[in-house]
């Protein structure tokens, strides 16, 4: 029997789920003070079907609780308080250290992205702003009117394309460090809805980005003759106003899903109050 490359990948992809899914119910049933006890709720009304016996019933429990001295009674109460008592407080606690933990690694994903695409979005300015110089200069050679302003740009256009060539190695290392969060903060980002679909938007913007950044640079130098002709020889408007277009469809929303990424994480942490309330009533 031939299976197919593709057939045998969506196999081991079914498996792999089934996998995860019987993970997290066993996790579940052995990890919190309700699972146990969900646990123990299926194992007695079960018991009889998988060969454990017939455990006492309600009535028959309390008859045979009944039926002991009295200091037993005493004992089996008092065990059973202890008991219950120590599963209620070491639960709680247990739970408010791996929300403390938790959060602590909510806050740090939720800075460290946030700054990485603020980073980003600086870079990507500074090419557009770039990319704008370019057709401005491009625009003044062929207007002629002022030999002196673009004497100035022959002058200033090296300066410009150092900043621009700098800016371009950054924003080229940080499309390829974007896709190290998926794998470092896939447990924290997968635990708040929506946080992993706000974080590809931001991923294929700035990709959208990087891809049209590689756009000519005049190299121009302070003792480079026929500055104009080298110019006009190497710019091309088309890549130049590209960029501009694609920096302009994207940015916004860099920005505006790495704010809603961060608001995701932070949400469960900060809660909701009667501000927040108020704030989000006003939007419109």
């Amino acid at each position: 029997m031939i299976i197919y490359p593709d057939l045998k990948n969506q196999i081991k992809f079914i498996l792999f789920k089934i996998l995860v899914l019987f993970a997290y119910i066993i996790h579940f049933f052995i990890s919190n003070l309700y699972g146990v006890f969900a646990l123990c709720l299926l194992l007695y009304f079960s018991s009889n079907t998988i060969g454990l016996g017939q455990p006492y019933s309600a009535n028959e429990l309390i008859l045979w609780l009944d039926n002991l001295p009295d200091d037993f009674k005493t004992t089996v109460f008092s065990s059973l308080l202890t008991i219950v008592g120590f599963l209620i407080v070491f639960s709680i606690g247990l739970y408010q250290q791996k929300q403390h933990f938790i959060s602590q690694m909510k806050i740090e994903a939720a800075s460290t992205i946030e700054d990485f695409f603020n980073e980003a979005s600086r870079r990507a300015t500074d090419i557009e702003i770039y990319a704008h110089y370019l057709l401005k200069v491009t625009s003044v050679i062929s207007e002629g009117t002022d030999q002196d302003l673009i004497d100035f740009h022959m002058y200033n256009l090296e300066n410009e394309t150092n900043k621009f060539i700098h800016a371009r190695e950054i924003l080229k290392s940080k499309s390829i460090e974007v896709h190290r969060f998926q794998g470092k903060y896939s447990l924290i980002l997968a635990s708040s809805w929506g946080v992993i679909k706000q974080l590809d938007k931001a991923i294929n913007a700035l990709q959208n980005i990087t891809e049209a950044m590689w756009i000519p640079t005049p190299v121009i130098y302070s003792d480079t003759s026929n500055k104009v002709d080298v110019f006009m020889h190497h710019i091309n408007i088309e890549k130049c106003q590209n960029f501009i277009d694609v920096f302009e469809e994207n940015y916004s929303m860099m920005n505006s899903t790495t704010g809603g990424l961060r608001g995701r994480l932070l949400a469960p942490i900060t809660g909701m109050n009667f501000s927040f309330l108020i704030a989000l009533l006003k939007l419109k």
